[in-house]
């Protein structure tokens, strides 16, 4: 579903990179201890 998000434009690469589907905690808590809070974004009117 995410992919596709992808594909038709509503969820950028960059942001679709940012998730993690997965059942091993090991690979979720690395996830997690990896984390970088994305850029904050700017729109000009």
């Amino acid at each position: 579903m995410f992919d596709n998000m992808t594909e038709k434009g509503f969820l950028t690469v960059e942001d679709r990179e940012k998730l993690l589907f997965s059942d091993s905690l090991d690979e979720i808590f690395k996830f997690i201890a990896d984390y970088q809070p994305p850029k904050i974004r700017t729109y000009v009117k």
